[in-house]
């Protein structure tokens, strides 16, 4: 299943890297998986937007289910 989600990371010199890094630690809190893409969409004063889709492994299955876009 793929779950996809904004995102606000505060912008502090955040380089691609760390960014990818936030984007890991705030979906391993509820979901475990591998975040698959993201993009800034926005920029808010002093913090990004971003749009994380992350692939959430299911524990009952083998290999990729079907799934969807989910916000």
């Amino acid at each position: 299943m793929i779950v996809s989600k904004r995102i606000k990371i505060p912008r502090d010199g955040v380089d691609s890297t760390q960014l990818l890094e936030h984007l890991q630690e705030h979906f391993s809190n509820t979901l475990t998986g591998e975040v698959l893409r993201f993009a800034i969409v926005e920029v808010i004063g002093e913090d990004l937007i971003v749009d994380a889709s992350i692939m959430v492994k299911d524990a009952g299955t083998k290999g990729k289910t079907g799934g969807g876009i989910h916000g």
